[in-house]
């Protein structure tokens, strides 16, 4: 049941219909923000942001600095791929040697060499997997960082929606008890009702218009966290929110099935299965520093006119003698692989404990939602009709009429609390899984 609520109509936001890369959008954000006075003021009719949360959404992530910190980060990872799998760079040596003689004068002979370290046994095929292990992390964190922009931005959307409309029922709850104490004031005056009756009207006109004054606050709020997501002015006007997400199905909600998804979809277990074969590459890489490289070499010789040119060709191996330090990189190796391990197997015990959690809040929360909106709001609208009916009829007086159109609006009031509570729980689901539900 929504609860439509009417106000200003703002125009004069002008949104990018095309996807920008995240590069793009660092650079054309500020210019965005710096255009947005005079496009208003030009008359562009769009709509605000805020009437839904797809609307909210999809300008967030466009503008967001963290996502475009995240996607230059995976960027730069990428680059590293090709550096680590690409050969050092050659030595060139010059060298001033004198010509073997017997006798004579010194005859000096320049030596121009270039020498080229080659790694073997598959080392820059593992130096690559370490790369590409890396880059395939600050990818999950792109996911990680975009799972949780979203569930900021529905939280506050959610927030957003259940403060507008919850001030516009307190309104409504102030105009019927209004009308409440003036009626029991009239009785009062004619000898008909008791001062208590009237006194316990102006007590309930005072807490309205406490919750009106709280719930303006939140409505501040709310816009306030959302302008801040859409990188606008914080007081900058949002269009009416209009509809919430809608919740899924009850099957989609069930806890284990929500636990296998996640599993799966989690942006940081795809980081931790990364870091593992980042980490099992360098285990192997490790091991493999046992087995020599070679350098090889050629050199030109310029006898300086005192003989033919010559040349020479060599040939440098490795040899492995620091045992303690390659023992020591293995056992490293080996000791960070198995922390990698651990650390997503304690992810993996995390996350189903959240997701339990979560998804019993959810179900809760959901089915006092479903209990308010199939049960106690038409329960309540039906007792207020039949007071009204009976009240036509003479059978009930105005008083006992407007507080049950009292109960009404506090059991909408519940009904958005509800509703708020149950999104919030659906947001941080979808975090945990990774994708929507």
């Amino acid at each position: 049941m929504k609860f439509p609520i009417f106000g200003r109509q703002f125009i004069g936001q002008w949104i990018p219909k095309r996807k920008l890369g995240y590069l793009r959008v660092l650079v054309i954000a500020p210019a965005l923000l710096v255009a947005l006075p005079s496009i208003a003021s030009a008359g562009m009719d769009e709509a605000l942001p805020g009437a839904t949360v797809e609307s909210v959404l999809s300008l967030a992530q466009r503008l967001s600095p963290e996502l475009v910190a995240r996607a230059l980060d995976a960027d730069a990872a990428r680059s590293r791929i090709e550096i680590a799998s690409a050969l050092p760079d050659p030595t060139i040596r010059i060298t001033d040697d004198e010509m073997p003689r017997a006798s004579g004068p010194r005859q000096t002979m320049l030596v121009y060499g270039i020498e080229q370290r080659f790694p073997l046994w598959g080392k820059r095929d593992l130096m690559r997997a370490i790369a590409t292990a890396e880059a395939d992390r600050f990818s999950a964190q792109i996911h990680a960082s975009d799972a949780e922009l979203t569930e900021r931005v529905k939280v506050a959307f959610a927030a957003y929606y259940y403060a507008t409309h919850a001030l516009a029922v307190s309104r409504q709850l102030q105009r019927s008890n209004r009308k409440i104490l003036a009626t029991r004031r009239s009785q009062y005056t004619q000898n008909s009702g008791s001062q208590s009756d009237a006194l316990r009207s102006e007590i309930d006109g005072s807490r309205i218009e406490a919750t009106i004054i709280k719930l303006t606050s939140q409505v501040n709020a709310a816009r306030g966290s959302l302008n801040a997501l859409l990188l606008r002015p914080l007081n900058a006007p949002l269009a009416a929110a209009t509809s919430l997400p809608p919740i899924p199905e009850e099957e989609a909600l069930d806890a284990e099935h929500l636990a296998v998804r996640a599993l799966s979809g989690n942006p940081m277990l795809r980081a931790d299965l990364a870091d593992i074969r980042g980490a099992e590459a360098k285990q192997d890489l490790a091991q493999k520093s046992w087995y020599p490289d070679i350098t090889l070499g050629v050199s030109a010789i310029d006898r300086r006119n005192n003989g033919p040119t010559g040349y020479v060709a060599s040939l440098g191996i490795d040899v492995p003698l620091q045992w303690g330090l390659h023992k020591a990189t293995t056992r490293e190796a080996t000791a960070t692989l198995g922390a990698e391990r651990a650390d997503r197997d304690a992810r993996q015990v995390e996350l189903r404990q959240a997701i339990a959690e979560a998804a019993a809040a959810l179900e809760s929360s959901n089915q006092t939602r479903i209990l308010y909106e199939t049960k106690l709001l038409p329960q309540n609208k039906a007792l207020l009709r039949t007071g009204m009916a009976s009240y036509a009829a003479g059978k009930m007086n105005m008083a006992t009429v407007l507080e049950a159109e009292l109960a009404f609006y506090q059991t909408q009031m519940e009904f958005l609390s509800v509703e708020f509570e149950t999104q919030r729980q659906l947001a941080t689901i979808e975090r945990l899984v990774g994708e929507k539900l």
